[in-house]
């Protein structure tokens, strides 16, 4: 009884709940284990994956936000976190399993040159891609020289963005012309709002950052919300550049299978014809038709996948 006594206080000084005074430990079973008359196992390991989340940042750290109560298992017990699993064993609390995604640009198609092309008869875009959670990076591809309305080009390397970026996150792209600026300086003000977009990512997590959560989606809508509205001010950021500003987007990447704990891929997708003979599931359209400064498509791989690590 001491023991419980000690988890329930160190999980009131922690969360904040319950409040002193109120009989807490039926309402910390209910709150921890999808089975709370079953055994007091479920708090114990709550506390213990609780105080290891703590010490790691919290949602800021390598676990994310969480995704799932704490279950008990035949060797423990483990939660579900957007970053993977905590598992408690020999009273122990360790992140074991990791969820990671790999992130390639394979390249994009001209379906409209620009009608605003200076000097030149063709089209020189390039492309600022970000990816966004609890991270970010970005990366400029191109500019591309002689491109024309119909023409698909491809990367010429690998075209991976981040290989180890947590889920979820969002993909933002912004296409430029370049007629007389700088792609350094327009990849500099992009990337200046995906930071902006970060901050708004770890705020969010942080509002739902306690050892048990709200159901999962309505984290997700939240997050994707209100980055998707930031990165949408991308506009204003590169505006009076000397390039000409073709359009941006973002797609948000994160379904979450809650029977299987587990992120999944997107779907691979099927178009006739086909614009590449590798696999892409991720396609992002920027510009308007008809509007003058083109339209393209631009292609992507995303692959989920998990990573098991050694307990410490």
């Amino acid at each position: 009884m001491a023991s419980l006594r000690r988890t329930v206080a160190n999980i009131r000084t922690r969360e904040g709940f319950p409040l002193p005074g109120v009989v807490s430990i039926r309402q910390l079973l209910t709150k921890s284990s999808l089975t709370p008359a079953l055994s007091i196992r479920a708090l114990i390991a709550s506390d213990l994956i609780g105080e290891r989340y703590q010490q790691d940042g919290r949602s800021a750290g390598p676990i994310g936000f969480p995704m799932g109560k704490v279950r008990l298992t035949s060797f423990g017990a483990l939660q579900p976190f957007s970053g993977g699993f905590m598992v408690v064993r020999d009273k122990k609390a360790d992140p074991v399993v990791a969820h990671q995604a790999q992130v390639r640009f394979l390249g994009f198609r001209c379906n409209e040159e620009s009608s605003n092309d200076g000097l030149s008869p063709h089209d020189e875009p390039y492309f600022i891609i970000g990816v966004t959670g609890l991270s970010t990076t970005t990366r400029r591809f191109g500019p591309f020289e002689g491109v024309d309305a119909g023409e698909s080009r491809f990367t010429a390397d690998d075209g991976v963005i981040i290989r180890d970026v947590q889920p979820p996150f969002t993909i933002s792209v912004v296409a430029m012309e370049n007629d007389d600026g700088s792609p350094d300086e327009a990849a500099a003000k992009a990337q200046k709002t995906c930071l902006d977009a970060l901050q708004v990512t770890q705020a969010v997590a942080l509002t739902f950052g306690q050892v048990q959560v709200v159901a999962a989606t309505v984290m997700l809508d939240e997050l994707f919300l209100k980055v998707g509205g930031v990165l949408s001010g991308v506009v204003s950021d590169i505006f009076g550049l000397g390039d000409d500003f073709v359009g941006s987007s973002n797609r948000s990447i994160g379904d979450y299978n809650d029977g299987a704990d587990e992120w999944r891929t997107p779907d691979r997708l099927i178009e006739d014809p086909s614009f590449s003979p590798d696999p892409y599931n991720v396609k992002i359209d920027v510009g308007d038709k008809g509007g003058g400064e083109g339209q393209y498509s631009l292609y992507f791989n995303v692959n989920m996948f998990e990573v098991t690590k050694v307990p410490v």
